[in-house]
This record gives C-alpha cells, sequence and structure tokens, in this order.
C-alpha cells in the first residue's frame, strides 16, 4: 500500500512548545501561506524577517523585521531553507523547514490541468525542479504544458521510477489516482489548496462563509486603525473560532454576543448581552455578524432604532451591509435587495432649483457602483453630493450591482432604465469580464453557478448558448450597444474603463501592503519586482491596451485607469474596490469629466 504525505512536515508541535519567538522569512506568497497555515495549527507568528529594507513595514498587522535588527536567540521559519549562507545570520536562531523538498529537488506533477499547474507555480517559487508533467490523457501526450514536456503514466512508471511524485489532481481523485501508480511509487506527495494558492480564505465557517484575505485588510484597516473596537454578534461555537483565528493575526475583539443568550467566558472569549450593544456609538463599534443572524441582528435594529451603519455582515458577497440580500432576478440571475425596505434605485440630491431642469442621471456597473455594498459612502452617493455643491439639481438611478457584467447592464438598461427619461447614463465598468463564463460571454460565473444548482434539482440540463468574443471585444461590444440605445433615445453617454491598483504607476506604502496581502509579488525589495500571478490581470492587461485605442475613436468612451497615479493616500481597499477617499476622488474626476454636458442639459 504507498503512502500519500502531505509536502509539508507534519511534526512540527515542538514549534507550539518553543517559547522563543517566531518570524518567518520574507514576505512573498510562500511566508503568507506559511503564516496561515502555522495558525491553522495554533501557532503563533510574532513577525517578518527580510535581508532588505523593504516598503513592508507591516503584513497581516505584524511587524516586518529587518535581519540585522532582530533579537536573538529566536526561531525563523522558512518554506524552503538551504545551507546557502542563511544559516549564518545569527548563529544563536534556530532554522525551521516547512517544506519536505529542498530546492533543486527532481519532481514529475501527476495531472496537467488546472491543479497541476497552480503546483507547479507555486514549486516554481521554491526553486525545485520540475522535470515534466504526466497525465492519462493520451491527446496531452508529447506537447507542452507550462513549459514541460508531458509523459505518459506508463513512461512515468518506466523511466522515472526514483523521482518524487506530486499529485496534482483534485482531492477527491487523489486516492484513485494513487492505487493505480502504486505498484511503482510506494510514496507520493500531495500539496492542498489552502497552501498552494494565494491564501484567499483564512477561516472557513460551519456553513461555509469565508473570512477572506480581504475581509482581514478590511477589519484592520477600517476598522481596527480608525480607532474602532470590533464585536462580534452570532452563535457563540462560530463566533468563538472566528475569535481564535483573529487572535493569531492580531486583530483584537472587544467583546462578542451569543445570539442565544450566553453570557459569561467561553475559550477566552467575552460574551456581554445584546443590550450592552444600545449604548455603543458608529464613532467607536463596528459590530460583524453572520448570515445566520442577520435576521435576529436586523428585527434588533428595529426595534431598538439602534444604527444600522454601525453593522456589517461576512456574507458570501464580503463584509457587506448587514441587510443586503442576495434574490433571483428573472432576467438577471441575481440581484440583491434590501431588509424591511422596498429597494429603490433612486437617490434624489438637491431638491430642484426656480428655474432649473432636475437632471436625471442613470448610473451602471458592478459591485465598485453599488450604492447597497459597503457601509462607505459609494461613488455613485458622493456624486450627488458634489452636484448639490455646485447647486445642480440631480435623480440617480443607481443600477450598479455586485458582480454584474457589461451584458447585464444592457439588460437592466432596457428593464429599468428605457422609461426614465434619462439626461445621462453612465457604465463604470470592466472589472468584472474576465468573469464572465467562456462558454458564452453574456453569462457571468454567479448566474452559470446559480443555474446550474437549479438545472440540478430540476433534473434539466442547462443551455448557456454559443460562446462569442473575447471579454477585450466583449465589453465594447456591449458598450457601443448601450451607446447606440441611448443615441436612439438622445441620451448623453460614456463608457468609462475602471482603474485597478495593478494599473497604478507610482506605488505608494498603502499600495504596497495591499499588493502584498492580494499576493502580486513575488519577493519585495526596493523598488518592488512585479509578479503576475493571475491570468485574470493578463486580460485586464490587454483589455486596456485595446480600449486606449478605441477611446481615440470614441469620445464617448474613456480610460481612467491611471487617475490615481499620483495618489499616496488609501485609496483602494482590494484590487478594484476603492475607500471613501478613493470613491470621492473618483466622483470628483466623473464631474470633471461631465461637467459641461451637464450644465448644456439645464
Amino acid at each position: 500500500m504507498s503512502k500519500v504525505l502531505d509536502f509539508l512536515r507534519n511534526d512540527i508541535s515542538f514549534l507550539r512548545k518553543n517559547h522563543q519567538k517566531k518570524y518567518i522569512y520574507g514576505t512573498h506568497l510562500l511566508a503568507k501561506n506559511a503564516l496561515l497555515w502555522l495558525a491553522k495549527k495554533g501557532i503563533y507568528i510574532d513577525g517578518f524577517v527580510v535581508e532588505e529594507e523593504s516598503l513592508i513595514r507591516t503584513l497581516f498587522h505584524k511587524p516586518v523585521i529587518l535581519l540585522q535588527e532582530m533579537e536573538s536567540p529566536c526561531v525563523i521559519i522558512d518554506f524552503s531553507l538551504e545551507n546557502n549562507g542563511k544559516r549564518n545570520w545569527h548563529k544563536e536562531c534556530q532554522f525551521v523547514q516547512l517544506c519536505r523538498y529542498k530546492k533543486g529537488t527532481p519532481v514529475i506533477i501527476y495531472g496537467a490541468g488546472v491543479r497541476g499547474r497552480e503546483i507547479y507555480e507555486h514549486l516554481s517559487l521554491m526553486d525545485v525542479n520540475v522535470l515534466c508533467f504526466a497525465d492519462k490523457d493520451s491527446k496531452k501526450w508529447e506537447t507542452l504544458y507550462c513549459g514541460k514536456k508531458v509523459i505518459s503514466p506508463e513512461i512515468l512508471k518506466k523511466d522515472f521510477r526514483t523521482v518524487e511524485l506530486i499529485l496534482g489532481v483534485s482531492d477527491d481523485k487523489i486516492q484513485a489516482v494513487a492505487e493505480q501508480l502504486s505498484d511503482v511509487f510506494s510514496q507520493m506527495y500531495f500539496h492542498r489548496n489552502d497552501i498552494t494558492n494565494v491564501p484567499y480564505v483564512l477561516w472557513r465557517s460551519d456553513r461555509g462563509i469565508d473570512f477572506r484575505i480581504l475581509e482581514f485588510y478590511y477589519l484592520q484597516h477600517f476598522i481596527i486603525e480608525k480607532g474602532k473596537k470590533l464585536v462580534l454578534f452570532g452563535k457563540r461555537c462560530e463566533v468563538s473560532s472566528l475569535f481564535n483565528l483573529l487572535y493569531f493575526f492580531d486583530i483584537p475583539v472587544f467583546y462578542a454576543v451569543d445570539q442565544d443568550g450566553y453570557v459569561g467566558v467561553d475559550d477566552g472569549v467575552i460574551f456581554r448581552d445584546w443590550y450592552d450593544l444600545l449604548y455603543e456609538t458608529t464613532d467607536t463599534v463596528s459590530v460583524l455578524t453572520f448570515p445566520e443572524s442577520r435576521e435576529l441582528i436586523l428585527n434588533l435594529i428595529e426595534e431598538n432604532k439602534m444604527d444600522l451603519s454601525m453593522f456589517s455582515c461576512l456574507d458570501s458577497d464580503g463584509i457587506v451591509k448587514v441587510d443586503r440580500y442576495i434574490a433571483l432576478d428573472p432576467s438577471l440571475g441575481y440581484t440583491f435587495h434590501r431588509y424591511h425596505d422596498d429597494f429603490s434605485m433612486v437617490m434624489n440630491g438637491l431638491q430642484e432649483c426656480p428655474g432649473q431642469k432636475k437632471i436625471k442621471i442613470g448610473i451602471l456597473g458592478g459591485s465598485t457602483s453599488d450604492i447597497n455594498y459597503f457601509n462607505i459612502k459609494s461613488w455613485p452617493e458622493l456624486f450627488l453630493e458634489l452636484l448639490a455643491d455646485n447647486n445642480i439639481s440631480a435623480e440617480i438611478y443607481a443600477g450598479g450591482m455586485s458582480g454584474q457584467i457589461v451584458s447585464q447592464e444592457v439588460v437592466r438598461f432596457i428593464r429599468d432604465f428605457s422609461h426614465q427619461n434619462l439626461d445621462l447614463v453612465i457604465s463604470y465598468s470592466g472589472a468584472n469580464e474576465p468573469h464572465a463564463v467562456e462558454e458564452n460571454r453574456f453569462i457571468h460565473s454567479y448566474q452559470k453557478t446559480i443555474f446550474s444548482m437549479m438545472g440540478k434539482y430540476l433534473h434539466q440540463e442547462i443551455y448557456y448558448g454559443n460562446g462569442i468574443s473575447n471579454p477585450m471585444d466583449n465589453w465594447i461590444f456591449q458598450e457601443k450597444i448601450l451607446h447606440d440605445i441611448c443615441a436612439l433615445r438622445g441620451i448623453r453617454f460614456y463608457a468609462i474603463f475602471q482603474p485597478n491598483l495593478y494599473f497604478k504607476s507610482n506605488i505608494s506604502l498603502c499600495d504596497a501592503e495591499l499588493l502584498e496581502y492580494l499576493g502580486y509579488y513575488r519577493y519585495f525589495p526596493n523598488p518592488p519586482e512585479f509578479k503576475d500571478y493571475s491570468k485574470i490581470i493578463q486580460t485586464h492587461k490587454e483589455m486596456r491596451k485595446k480600449i486606449k485605442a478605441e477611446q481615440d475613436r470614441y469620445s464617448w468612451m474613456k480610460d481612467f485607469t491611471q487617475i490615481f497615479d499620483d495618489m499616496q493616500d488609501d485609496i483602494y481597499m482590494d484590487d478594484f474596490h476603492l475607500t471613501e477617499t478613493g470613491n470621492q476622488i473618483l466622483a470628483g474626476r466623473m464631474y470633471e469629466l461631465l461637467k459641461d454636458d451637464i450644465h448644456s442639459m439645464l
């Protein structure tokens, strides 16, 4: 019987017993993976250590320390530490290697697919020598995958019996593949998703709700660093589980509220009565709850006239407004509505001025234009305020929705906007286009998930139609449709290709830290070395190149990708979503672009 071993060593219990300070080497992707893995093992890490001066001063709320500034003795942990001089840093330091492989170890990956590629990219960071891929699909034999030759299982068994074999297949197939190869390989290795990938998911609740790397960043920068105290509200077991994770990442929890009424101390968590929340204010406290507790807390808010903005919910869409619900939409596949409120897309600004027309503006886009997403002001709200400050009476129809792609904007416009007698329509989009289903660019992956689930219950196959074009051509094609519909109705139209963090040419300290969180840097020297881990980034860059050329042909198409180039403030919340400061700047740039058109409509 062959053994299938985790590629990370499992004999690390001594780290839990070691009371010296523990640091992880580097601030790159592997370092973050190590921090996550060790936290799940109950091992507290004090910080990160680097050899050269870095832009990064903290990561995951932990200090980044230069080697020469380190206190000794201590423990330094690395994925793949070699006798290449590093052991001479500090004679009193204990060095721990997590990975079973060493630099230059020859290995073969079984599985020339998505999982195999992820493992290959991960091993490349560790300078492990991947000789080739093996796969049972005869169509792949003798071809190149990730620049490496793909061989058959027969050749693998015949010529590579002594090489380390890594199973690059999904978790549910590991045992079956291991049995097929057990006659030759007595020992194989597997890589788990939470280690190989950029560690987006830090914690998952029993109900499948993820606390991801971006939620951590949100808590750190928009609650803790703004001087607010974090309170958790929910079921005791779920609250305790998240509390323990936050402890390892140095995010303090002020106290917790058990929805079933428990008061006391459990597993280090202080549980108070929910009445304590009546004495808190939005300026000092932020309450984070879970989907199964949402209805209860909304009733408490309504009955006690509490401030809704003090509460957020950790759901499948991230940390969002607590009264935001997902709903099926016959036209768009899905949408969102608000609890205890008839959802309205209309926002009214300055009341009508004597002798002045009230301008009607429609805004389309994804979550970056969604007024019901984060507990901060969106750019449409700030744009409306800016119009009022300039004595312009306006009404905004806010059609932005999380995950929406431009083909959905076309449908939403025809259904919800076309009868509103709008004067101006703005499509602020582009970020979600690479997430459209490859078979058909009119279908978003969210829609495919929903309808695939429905088809399973109805025992009905779901047909998605025929694919058209690529993300670049599709975005331009759909925006042209919107433009032409608006032109027929005498509506001024603008298509804005939105900015994102990895287009920014002048990287600030805030940007650098966020890019490091997101895993877009391989190493972090000064100046930084940028590493494209994501195919989506490449797609966006190709889209940008084409759109820059197209905007010279169409006056209504604008490239906003560089509007934040000279900004040093906290502009981005993640790679696309903006902070309230960023939204304020974006609203200002929108006003500068549109003010002449708006004044001509008055």
